[in-house]
């Protein structure tokens, strides 16, 4: 009935103990008790459980206690109750302990210090639980928590390190120039990744240094005296030399003795390398299909700072991008120097001193100078009265282009010898062409024959589909000299038409080939049309600078050459 009390607590309240045992009981907690005055010690069975012993077996007293603690232990134990006993605080402690079966428990303790009604303390009476299984629980969630935090700094450093070789990488390998090249590989190093770092490149069988950085000023002049005053030996031990030699990288501390014991250091010398900081320091090798074609040094200073070995997979994976970078700049180095020498050799050494008449020619290569172009320019003596004067653009780029362009020019000089009329000059220039060229290859052209006069110069002219000369005046005007004539190297036969122009002071004839108006600029091109209006403005100027200026328009106007440009002109000069 309702108000009345069932069974369950009718037990119950016949033995006031029975719900503290059944509590003690689930949590597995043991009772012990310590006397003061008598030193005896009492525990529970579920105590003696804990250490895997007996009551019969085993009498329970605070020395044998303390001696079931691992000795690592017993100090904080005993600590711990001087402390309580002392100060009153409450007892609580965790230890490891001896089991009987030779492993050991993790047990914590608590307790309280008893206390007779005049504040004397009299003994203590607590609890103690085999908290093994918590606290591997908890460790090992400590564990993998750190792991954790190990694997998410290591995936957040392998991102950083991805980024920063791909913004590396694309420095590097995003330019063909030498030089540029060079300083791109040292500021992706310094001082990103070392205080200093130092290229060399191996040219012509010789190991010449590329450049040198340090993050200091001071350091810096140090660093690159000490690398002119030191040539790179591949026969010593420890540094770039054996790094060449061997195609083995070198990370290293504190250059050894023996290593700097290979160079007569002078005391100056000894304070530079203070200076640098070379405490900690990476060499590697620039190979290239195996061979190595330079190698770079890098180092760091301080006793804090030393390079690991992820350290050098960095530097050795710059390295491999920076050997790539550097191969192809080489190369293209060395094909543009080739193509330059070619094109010198298809423009005139210097142009002929004439009495009263002032000369000045340009040339400018579309794409770096890569390939050698087909455009020309040329002027020279014919006899003591006459100058011949040309300029051309040959069809395509590249060696074949000049050929033709040198089987041109050429053609010109020898046949100006034997021939007057220009336009004769032009049919024996196409002969040879239609004879000896490709195919597919033809060229615009404008021959001309020049005769001063004491106070100008009389030029007959023929044109061969090239753009028309300009002729500005000394008043300001601008004439375009237009004359009939066919492309050379297509056709046989060809009929061209002379013209005379004649140049009196203060006017200046201008030929140039169509690249100086193929210049792209945005979404079109600058056309014809500008020429005239920058002679307009020009006419006055010298005939260097009038060349000069037309050359300079391309950046002027933020264009960009599409093709090659060559300009020739002729100038009286003014006599007021």
């Amino acid at each position: 009935m309702p108000g009345e009390p069932n069974q369950l607590q009718t037990a119950l309240s016949g033995d006031p103990n029975h719900r503290l045992q059944l509590a003690l009981d689930a949590g597995q907690f043991g009772v012990w008790e310590w006397d003061l005055a008598t030193g005896a010690v009492s525990w529970t069975n579920r105590v003696f459980e804990l250490f895997g012993l007996s009551p019969g077996d085993f009498e329970p007293t605070l020395e044998a206690f303390t001696e079931l603690v691992v000795e690592e232990h017993r100090a904080t134990v005993q600590a711990t109750i001087a402390r309580t006993l002392e100060a009153g605080e409450p007892y609580r402690v965790q230890f490891r302990a001896n089991h009987s079966d030779g492993d050991e428990r993790w047990l914590e303790a608590w307790g309280e210090v008893v206390r007779e009604p005049g504040d004397q303390p009299v003994g203590m009476i607590g609890l103690v639980a085999d908290v093994s299984v918590r606290l591997a629980v908890e460790q090992e969630r400590t564990d993998l928590l750190v792991k954790e935090r190990i694997a998410r700094t290591e995936a957040e450093a392998g991102r950083q390190r991805l980024d920063f070789l791909a913004q590396a990488f694309k420095a590097i390998g995003s330019s063909l120039d030498l030089e540029s090249t060079t300083q791109r590989v040292l500021r992706v190093l310094v001082p990103d990744v070392s205080d200093w770092a130092a290229i060399y490149l191996r040219r012509d069988n010789v190991i010449v240094p590329a450049g040198a950085t340090h993050r200091d000023p001071e350091a810096d002049r140090a660093l690159k005296a000490l690398i002119d005053a030191f040539p790179v030996d591949e026969s010593t031990e420890g540094g770039v030399g054996e790094v060449l030699r061997t195609n083995a990288p070198i990370l290293g501390a504190d250059p050894p003795d023996d290593v700097l014991d290979q160079y007569e250091l002078t005391d100056e010398q000894l304070r530079q390398i203070e200076l640098i900081g070379i405490d900690s320091y990476i060499t590697v090798p620039l190979i290239h299909r195996g061979a190595a074609i330079g190698a770079i040094a890098l180092g760091v200073g301080g006793e804090d700072r030393a390079y690991g070995t992820g350290d050098l997979e960095l530097v050795e994976q710059i390295a491999d991008r920076a050997a790539m970078a550097f191969r192809n700049a080489i190369l293209f180095e060395e094909r543009a120097s080739i193509a330059r020498v070619l094109q010198r050799s298809l423009l005139p050494a210097a142009l002929p001193a004439i009495a009263g008449v002032e000369v000045a020619g340009k040339y400018a290569s579309a794409g770096g100078g890569l390939d050698v172009g087909g455009d020309f320019y040329d002027m020279f003596q014919i006899d003591e009265e006459r100058y011949g004067l040309a300029i051309g653009d040959v069809s395509g780029k590249g060696h074949e282009a000049a050929a033709v362009t040198a089987l041109t020019r050429h053609t010109i000089r020898a046949t100006a010898l034997l021939r007057k009329r220009p336009s004769n000059v032009l049919r024996a220039v196409n002969e040879v062409l239609l004879e000896q060229s490709a195919e597919d290859r033809f060229c615009t052209a404008v021959y001309g024959v020049v005769r001063p006069n004491g106070t100008g110069c009389e030029i007959a002219i023929a044109l061969a589909g090239h753009v028309p000369p300009v002729v500005a005046r000394a008043d300001g005007r601008i004439e375009e000299i237009r004359s009939s004539g066919v492309l050379l190297g297509m056709y046989p036969d060809p009929e061209f038409e002379d013209r005379t122009v004649v140049l009196g002071p203060g006017d200046t004839l201008v030929l140039y080939t169509d690249g100086l108006t193929d210049v792209k600029v945005g979404d079109g091109m600058l056309g014809r049309d500008w020429i005239r209006d920058e002679l307009a403005v020009t006419h006055k100027l010298s005939v260097a600078e009038i060349v000069a200026g037309l050359a300079d328009n391309v950046a002027r106007s933020g264009g960009v050459l599409v093709d090659d440009v060559a300009i020739l002109a002729l100038q009286i000069p003014r006599r007021d």
